[in-house]
This record gives C-alpha cells, structure tokens and sequence, in this order.
C-alpha cells in the first residue's frame, strides 16, 4: 500500500482531544470526513487513526479521532505529520499526487535540465524545485499549465515550455 502525506498536527484545540491540522491535501473533504482512516508513521510502520469529526477554520482543519479524548491525549500527536493512502480514483486527467512528481527528469528544449528534488507551496502558486544538471544549483519552475507542456509517468520526464529564460527567472541560494 501506497501512503502520502495529507498534513501535519500543529497544536491541540479546546480540551476534548481535537487537534488543529495543516493540510496539505487537496481532498481535504474526503481525507478526513467522518469515519476515514488516517496515519501516523511510527518505527516504519503506520498506526490508523479513525476520524471521529472534521470541520474547517480559517487556514486549518480541527479534526477530532476516535480513541483520543482529551489534551493529554492529544498532546503526543503534536507535530507528527498524517498519512492517507493513495487513492488514485481522487486524481483526474493530467492530475498527479505532487509525491509521484518528486525525482521526475526535467526537460527543456529537447534536452535533460536537472530531477525534481521537492515541491514548494507559496502563497500564489506551488513551485516543482529543481536541481540542476549543469552546475547542482537549484530552479523554481511554477507548477503551472502554462509551465508544464506533458508530464509523462511511463518515462518519469516533466517537460516545460521550451521559454528562453525560464530556468533563469528564479535561483534559490
């Protein structure tokens, strides 16, 4: 079975045992509705939580799980990122779980430019992050359609818009 990572328990919420969730799933209605089962990677091996409600507020998700009843129970939970199974019915066409996108070849203009190393999420769009074939420095690519002309899985290759510049716009040091 195939896991990805939905989020993260920031702090608790209240006194019953709910605990605030950075999300960062885009189903995030159907990762925690009632009764779905979350993980928590422990030793290499990944512990079920059953949730027991969800609601939203502001930028989180209060999430309350069976079994955890207090802010003593809770409390352990802080910190630990959840789990759900990759459940590739979620994805449409051309959509991809951004943990399949990790360790893809890069193309440009025909040629090998560098392997996703990990996907930044910025306030105005997430970003694939790149290292670079030539000099092992790292690129921002917008995870755009504009950006992004084909990802295909059989061969692991994203190809980008052959844009003279777009590797250049934005260095990370």
């Amino acid at each position: 079975m195939e896991y990805n990572d939905c989020g993260k328990i920031v702090q608790t919420h209240g006194v019953k045992g709910e605990v605030k969730v950075k999300s960062d799933s885009s189903f995030i209605n159907e990762r925690f509705k009632e009764g779905s089962t979350i993980y928590i990677k422990s030793n290499n091996t990944y512990k079920p939580l059953i949730v027991k409600s969800h609601r939203s507020m502001l930028n989180y998700e209060l999430v309350s799980f069976e079994g955890i009843n207090s802010i003593d129970d809770a409390m352990p939970y802080i910190n630990k990122v959840l789990y759900a199974e990759k459940d590739r019915n979620l994805l449409g066409e051309n959509e991809h779980f951004y943990s399949d996108l990790i360790g893809l070849n890069v193309y440009q203009y025909g040629n090998k430019q560098g392997i996703v190393t990990r996907i930044d999420s910025l306030p105005h769009c997430d970003y694939l992050i790149i290292k670079m074939d030539s000099d092992s420095k790292e690129k921002m690519i917008p995870l755009l359609n504009e950006f992004i002309d084909k990802i295909d899985d059989e061969k692991k290759i994203i190809y980008i818009t052959d844009m003279e510049g777009l590797l250049w716009l934005i260095l990370i040091v």
